[in-house]
Formats: structure tokens, sequence, C-alpha cells
């Protein structure tokens, strides 16, 4: 769609929805670590590739809600490296804390290394806190954008607010089996790869129903505001009035 896209503020946006792409790619990908059995190379993986896969994800939706709080008040956005920027910034901060956190749950032990396939679920889960906090200021982010002076941006702020409201109730769905629900029902720790994997999935689905199709099927539409700011100054006749 990219050569068929004539507004170039949609078109600087679009780096930064491939990168979502790939973050949501990443994510049907890492479910079949949840599919086969667990070792110390698939658990390292789910454990490192779980949040920072995720972090790619929302900090692409966090960078585009603030461009398009931008684009809702003065119809001019963020050039499109620098929303790009600001997502990948963003994501290398997971990045560093889940290495960081695997280097000092799993590595540096006195009694040599551990298994990441037995540590605490309570700890996985501490170390996707800053990817909460990503989903969480994607959604307040999106929520101005739809006041705006233009409205033909408010689309895409609904785009983001259904997205990440429906991920946020994901997260407290799988969060709370994952910790307490497979233990209350004797499932633990049978449920626990499933849990996660559906999690994975359920996301990634999301991602694609409630903000990539939508984002396509709009991405070439030339909205009527468009339409109307090319045509500010219309080329205008001179009338001639003779009075007699």
């Amino acid at each position: 769609s990219l050569p068929f896209v004539q507004d170039p503020q949609k078109k600087s946006l679009v780096a930064t929805q491939a990168f979502f792409l790939l973050g949501t790619f990443g994510l049907f990908c890492l479910t079949f670590d949840f599919i086969v059995g667990p070792d110390f190379s698939t658990c390292t993986s789910r454990r490192f590739l779980f949040g920072v896969l995720f972090a790619l994800c929302f900090s692409c939706l966090l960078a585009h809600a603030v461009a398009l709080n931008f684009l809702a008040r003065r119809n001019r956005g963020p050039r499109g490296w620098v929303t790009l920027a600001v997502a990948l910034l963003l994501a290398v901060v997971e990045v560093i804390i889940n290495a960081e956190w695997l280097i000092i749950t799993v590595a540096r032990q006195e009694r040599g290394p551990v298994d990441p396939c037995e540590l605490a679920d309570a700890d996985f889960v501490m170390a996707l806190i800053y990817v909460m906090v990503l989903l969480v200021a994607a959604f307040g982010t999106a929520w101005p954008a739809l006041c705006g002076r233009y409205t033909r941006w408010r689309k895409h702020g609904a785009f983001i607010l259904a997205t990440s409201g429906l991920s946020m109730a994901i997260w407290v769905a799988w969060t709370a089996m994952y910790l307490y629900g497979n233990q209350h029902v004797g499932k633990k720790p049978i449920w626990d790869d499933p849990t996660l994997a559906i999690a994975l999935v359920s996301n990634a689905y999301t991602f694609i129903l409630l903000y990539v199709i939508p984002e396509v099927t709009h991405v070439t539409r030339r909205s009527s505001e468009q339409g109307y700011e090319d045509d500010v100054y219309p080329t205008r006749g001179v009338h001639v009035v003779l009075v007699a």
C-alpha cells in the first residue's frame, strides 16, 4: 500500500507501523517456544523475548499515540524518523531490563548457573512491569487525540484505544491465571505454558484485528479535511460588474 499513500503524514508513520508488525510476527513465532518441551534454551528465550516483543509493540503504539496528539491539534506531526526513534528507544529499555534480569537470576549465582525453567513465576511477572507501564501509557496517551481540532485523526486514536484496552484486559486475565488461578484449580504447573501461549496468540490477534487491519484500510484513503486544505486558495475568476 505504500506507493498509494497520498498523505505524507500517514506515510511518515509507516516505518513505526512496520516495526509493530515485526513485533506481532515475533509474538506468533514465540508461541512455538511454549509448544516445544521446556529446556534451558527455550525457557531462556521465553523469559527474554516475551517482554522484549511486547515492549516493541506497545512502544510503537505509544509513539503513534504521541504523534497523533500533534496531528489532531496542528495537522503536523513529528518526522517519521523521530517517531520511530522514540519507539525503538522505549523498546531498548526493556531489552536492557531483561538482559540484566537474566544475568542476575540465571548466570550470577554462587552455586553455578540456575535453570531458567525453575525461576519463580512472580519474578517473571515482575520483569514485565515496564511493559505494563508502556501499555497503560499508550492507552492514556491516545485519549487526548480524540479531542483534537482535526477530526480525521480521531479514528486512528480509536484504533489504539481499542487495541490497548483489550490488551490490558488480556494482561490482567493471564497474569491472574498464571500467578493464582492455575494453583487454585490444582493445575499448576501443567497450565502455565498454555496460559502464556494463549496470552501471546490472543494479544497478537488483537493487534492484527483492531490495529493493523484498520490502519491498512485507512492508510490510502484521502480524507475530506485533507482535500479541503489542499484547496484553501482555489482559483477564483475576476468578476467585473458594470453599473449603468
